[in-house]
Order: C-alpha cells, then sequence, then structure tokens
C-alpha cells in the first residue's frame, strides 16, 4: 500500500476506484484454465484445478438447509469465491486485463498506474486523466466479456476525497479533533 500512496502524492492524484460485477461468478473455465496451462504444464496439476472447477457447490441458506448446485458446470463458467485457491485463480484471470493495458499502451499515453487484487482495481492517473482512464477501462473490459460495477465505479480526486481499497482508506484523514492527520 505504500506504492499506491507515493503514487498518489507523488503526480497521480486522479483515482478510477472500480470493481467487477459478478466476477467469481463469470470467469470462463476455458479461458482461465489456458490462462493456468500457461504457467503449470503438470497435467496432474492441471487436471485437479478442472476437476475442482467443475465440482458441485454446497450452500447453506437462511435456515440452515444444505442445496448443491452445478452451475459452474453447467455454464462452464465461475470459481467458488471463498476458496482458498479463487483468489490466485482470479488474479490470473484478471491478467488478462493487465495485459491489455499495456499492450495498448494505456499506462504511458493517460500516465496512469495500475493497480489490481482480484475483482477490485484502481487506476492512479494524473490530473485530468482518470475520465479518459476509465473510458479504456470500460472498452477493455467489454472486450474481455467482464461487467464494471457501475454503482462501485467513480473517480476520486485526491487528497479531497478519499477511497477504499483492499481494506486501505487513501485521501486526506482528520483527527478526532477535526485537525489533518
Amino acid at each position: 500500500m505504500i506504492a499506491v500512496e507515493d503514487q498518489l502524492y507523488h503526480g497521480r492524484p486522479d483515482v478510477v476506484d472500480a470493481d467487477l460485477a459478478d466476477y467469481f461468478g463469470s470467469i470462463a473455465h476455458l479461458e482461465l484454465m489456458n490462462s493456468v496451462a500457461r504457467r503449470i504444464v503438470d497435467p496432474a496439476v492441471l487436471f485437479m484445478i478442472r476437476s475442482w472447477l467443475d465440482r458441485a457447490v454446497e450452500e447453506t441458506d437462511d435456515r440452515g438447509r444444505k442445496t448443491r448446485t452445478t452451475v459452474a458446470r453447467d455454464q462452464r463458467c465461475g470459481i467458488p469465491p471463498g476458496s482458498p485457491i479463487s483468489p490466485l485463480l482470479a488474479n490470473r484471470y484478471m491478467r488478462r486485463f493487465v495485459l491489455g493495458w499495456r499492450k495498448l499502451g494505456l499506462g504511458q499515453r493517460l500516465g496512469a498506474r495500475l493497480v489490481t487484487y482480484a475483482d477490485d482495481l484502481i487506476i492512479l492517473c494524473e490530473k485530468g486523466n482518470a475520465e479518459a482512464a476509465l473510458d479504456k477501462m470500460h472498452r477493455l473490459m467489454d472486450k474481455l466479456k467482464l461487467t464494471v460495477n457501475e454503482e462501485r465505479a467513480r473517480i476520486c480526486k485526491v487528497p479531497d476525497e478519499t477511497f477504499d481499497f483492499l481494506g486501505h482508506t487513501f485521501g486526506r484523514m482528520y483527527s478526532a479533533r477535526g485537525e489533518p492527520a
């Protein structure tokens, strides 16, 4: 998080704060396995991951009743968000966006730095470039068949505004007495 603070206070104070709608449920198995297979060559490990993706998921409702669903297997997309391996697979899948961002040279053209973790992302921009970065992010996500959560996507101008990212709040903070911290 020190790197984020450093970028904010040294030339990139405009922030696109966004996350993706139903990210874990929309991860396509074929594209995910292709991404994983670029890094893992052991067929037994690939088989284990594939089998894990195809397993039925058991959920407990409000009344304590358990139900099993095979939606991920049937639709060939989605990973269980609570599983220990889910963040790893989600980050691997998000890498497609990161690589597209780099390949198009958007970081250089917009004076922007991209920070992602699973379905959360921020784009730290030079002043005046956040609107263009938000537009380019939407277009690239559309090409990758990912949906930006419109209710949460926003542009934040630090230090006047604050934003939360991975459990940290960034922006101007005040003490209990109303003085800048």
